[in-house]
């Protein structure tokens, strides 16, 4: 199967595929509940029982083809994440659909419904089902992501010639896709007309949608509630819990080996037990409690697949509890020991008589939503959990689960309306249900809802606290060895790089740019791979500040450039005037410091010829205390420093303090290449940008070789900084032009500062105070002595070109 399946998928996919990263492989199941009948099920390669929504099995179509190479039987599919496939064209986005019509080809044909649907969605890419008797119909819309939709149908023109196959039958149905499911991929293109992503806006989909739901077969009554929380009966074994002893009894009888099972017991203890389930599930995972040990176990993994189980509650809010366990466990309830109650999840209709108010409606969105949303209070913001990363709310998704949750009270309340309940507390909720719709009340839901337990976090600086992780992709990066790790929410990782980690790719077009920048010195090279990686930690041991220097057309700005694509949101763009000295009596907002928090890679851009570094500044960037600031119209706020400031520029910024303080902190790699014309390839930066992953992975490298043997700065580095120091050494300068030093002589105080401030008019800068003045000559070596009323410099005489003869005469010397 796999190399015709490679063939076609090569061949037929639409490009747009290739930008998505949310492929895995899938493979035939026997159906538990009957052996003869074949499934489909997501295939986890690694063998460490991860779920399809696991991002660590999430690979883009190239990589995938390789692993349908190494894995010949399996099949292709696609992930829809709960946020869907998002790509964007022309700076707008869509989100991938799917539409599942199975029933609907029959031979050569796509029967009148399919037919119709097809059409409607201006003939978008559709391909032939793995059944053969089904085609799914892909699209673009700017419809948000909706998860699953069904819509029942009554049985089609298929069905009357196969009546066999009952799945087209009376259970007939298409099905629609955007958000945490799979679906299988075969690039079995239904011919040329169907071969492109069409976009179909979301009101011509609804429409479509609009069309199957009037198709629906008539509906009988349903008397079962619409909306059932959670069940607290003892003998649904829902809720109910076993004592630690029964439990453990119950849990030592369970296969721990069996993947599907191994799932359900995460459900079941999530569900029974809450977080506190958590160290169950992992003894169990590991063979503590049957006695056999699982090959390759993976706490972090047993951990993950547990908080998973946990944040999907709200989802299913009845499923397998502790009569399931009971029963996989083959005791059933004998002898088993049950707890008279304690806390457990109480329902909305055990607490209709007190949920009426703001605060109970916090509690309920906290319990629906813990473990998907949390609050930053220094931060004043809302974070998601997207399966990798907490992501800033940004698109008013707090609001949209807080509307949710208003819906889940109003749905409860007229389900208690038409159950005939004549007590207050049925319209009582119903009125409270009204007033939960109100915008002010879901504003005051959310307010009320961050201080329940753990919906917060109160400083920056617990987020992305390890300074070790880099967040990718496709997971985690353990920076100290280079590994690739499982995502975990406790991690509290809110940036992400903009690319995946794959070990084994290559950035060859990139190694060559930078061996053409750097003119082959490939010393310098492995200094800036290392810079680079140790840039992308968040350690700021080294204390450095990065200067690129070099005039136009030489490639610092390109690499910039793509560095900063890579970073993604670990990288910055700084204030171009953070580094440039300002006013002794300026004291405005330094917001171009506090907006730095929590970034690695901080790009600033060109200084003019003249600016002074802000000395202080820069120790403070390259520093590893705390940073306070204040931005425009907000209190102080102090985080603990993460980013490292590369700067490019064609002037090299005015130095003037020469301490080591300063002096120690800046790296300067030359850019000494000019470019000329016919050299030059404008398209180069998007062609670099499309080796993302390969360059990824190569500062990565970086990082663990600087963290197994420091930066390991090249002599090219070195001896730049060094002739940046002499350069800028302008009180150097002026004594190497003007002074003559003498052990026998001295020189008026006043005559010195006359001669020194007319040598720094003529070299266009600004002079020391005389106070400051004197500071520096004594740390060279060169005293200060009072006498006769006026005050001498010892050891020196001040010389100046004659304009006669052009020769250096001595004036004002005053021999002892």
């Amino acid at each position: 199967m796999s190399q015709d399946l490679i063939k076609k998928i090569s061949s037929n996919l639409p490009p747009e595929f290739k930008t998505l990263n949310t492929f895995c492989l899938w493979m035939e199941k026997p159906d538990p509940k009957d052996p003869a009948k074949i499934g489909k099920a997501p295939f986890d390669w690694t063998y460490s029982k991860r779920g399809n929504d696991d991002p660590a099995l999430h690979l883009s179509l190239s990589a995938a083809i390789q692993k349908l190479n190494q894995f010949p039987n399996k099949g292709l599919a696609i992930y829809q994440p709960e946020l869907g496939n998002r790509i964007v064209i022309d700076g707008k986005d869509y989100y991938l659909h799917i539409l599942d019509l199975d029933g609907f080809v029959c031979g050569d044909k796509i029967l009148g419904l399919g037919a119709d649907i097809a059409e409607m969605t201006c003939n978008s890419y559709m391909e032939v089902s793995p059944s053969g008797v089904g085609a799914k119909i892909i699209l673009l819309s700017d419809m948000p992501p909706y998860g699953k939709k069904k819509f029942p149908l009554p049985p089609n023109e298929f069905f009357d010639e196969h009546p066999e196959i009952i799945k087209y039958g009376p259970s007939h149905a298409v099905e629609a896709f955007s958000g945490k499911f799979w679906n299988t991929i075969t690039g079995d293109v239904w011919g040329k007309k169907y071969a492109n992503l069409q976009v179909v806006d979301a009101q011509d989909l609804q429409a479509i949608f609009d069309l199957l739901e009037a198709q629906a077969p008539q509906k009988v009554a349903n008397t079962k509630p619409t909306i059932q929380m959670q069940v607290t009966a003892v003998d649904e074994g829902n809720y109910s819990r076993l004592t630690h002893a029964s439990l453990v009894q119950v849990l030592s009888k369970i296969d721990n080996q069996d993947e599907q099972v191994w799932s359900d017991v995460a459900n079941a203890l999530a569900r029974a037990y809450g977080q506190a389930g958590k160290d169950y599930f992992v003894q169990y995972s590991e063979g503590n409690y049957n006695g056999l040990p699982y090959p390759g176990f993976n706490e972090m993994v047993a951990a993950d697949r547990f908080q998973r189980a946990l944040n999907e509650l709200h989802k299913h809010p009845t499923g397998y509890g502790i009569k399931h366990l009971c029963t996989l466990s083959g005791i059933g309830f004998t002898g088993l020991v049950f707890e008279s109650g304690g806390d457990l999840p109480e329902s909305i209709t055990e607490q209709e008589d007190r949920i009426l108010g703001d605060k109970q409606n916090g509690e309920l969105f906290a319990r629906y939503y813990r473990g998907q949303f949390l609050y930053v209070w220094q931060l004043d913001q809302w974070f998601r959990w997207n399966d990798i990363i907490w992501e800033e709310c940004m698109g008013g998704e707090i609001e949209a689960a807080a509307k949710q949750v208003s819906t889940v009270i109003a749905n409860k309340a007229l389900e208690a309306l038409k159950s005939g309940d004549e007590s207050g507390n049925s319209r009582r909720l119903f009125s409270h249900a009204l007033k939960a719709q109100n915008s002010q009340q879901i504003k005051s839901m959310i307010a009320l809802a961050r201080s329940e337990s753990g919906m917060s976090e109160k400083n920056v600086d617990l987020l992305n606290h390890d300074a070790y992780l880099l967040g990718v992709k496709n997971g985690v990066v353990d920076l100290k060895t280079g590994m690739l790790i499982q995502p975990n929410p406790t991690m509290l990782m809110t940036k992400q790089c903009n690319a995946n980690y794959l070990t084994d790719t290559q950035c060859p077009q990139w190694l060559k740019f930078l061996n053409e920048v750097f003119q082959g010195n490939q010393a310098l090279v492995d200094s800036i791979q290392r810079l680079l990686g140790y840039t992308f930690t968040g350690s700021v041991t080294e204390e450095i500040m990065v200067i690129c220097y070099g005039f136009g057309a030489n490639g610092k700005s390109v690499m910039s450039n793509v560095i900063q694509h890579v970073a993604g949101s670990y990288g910055k763009t700084g204030s171009p005037s953070l580094l440039k000295s300002r006013r002794d009596d300026d004291s405005s907002p330094r917001s171009d410091i506090a907006g730095l928090a929590g970034y690695r890679y901080i790009s600033l851009n060109e200084m003019q010829s003249g600016d002074r570094l802000d000395e202080q500044v820069v120790k403070l960037l390259a520093g590893r205390e705390a940073i306070s600031a204040r931005a425009l119209y907000k209190d102080h706020m102090t985080y603990k420093p993460s980013g490292k400031a590369w700067l490019k520029t064609n002037h090299k910024p005015v130095v003037k303090e020469d301490d080591d303080g300063i002096w120690r902190r800046l790296v300067v790699i030359p850019f000494g290449r000019k470019f000329a014309e016919v050299e030059r390839d404008p398209n180069l930066e998007e062609k670099l940008t499309q080796e993302a992953d390969g360059i990824l992975a190569w500062i990565i490298q970086g990082a663990v070789k600087w963290y197994q043997g420091g930066l390991s700065i090249c002599p090219t580095i070195k001896q730049e900084s060094t002739e940046y120091r002499t350069e800028s050494d302008l009180l150097g300068h002026f004594l190497e032009e003007r002074v003559e030093f003498d052990d026998a002589a001295r020189a008026i105080e006043t005559d010195v500062y006359f001669f020194y401030q007319s040598w720094c008019r003529a070299n266009g800068t600004n002079p020391l105070s005389k106070i400051r003045l004197t500071q520096k000559l004594k740390e060279r070596g060169v005293r200060q002595l009072p006498s006769n009323g006026k005050r001498y410099y010892l050891g020196i005489k001040l010389i100046q070109i004659s304009e006669s003869s052009g020769v250096f005469e001595p004036v004002q010397v005053v021999h002892i």
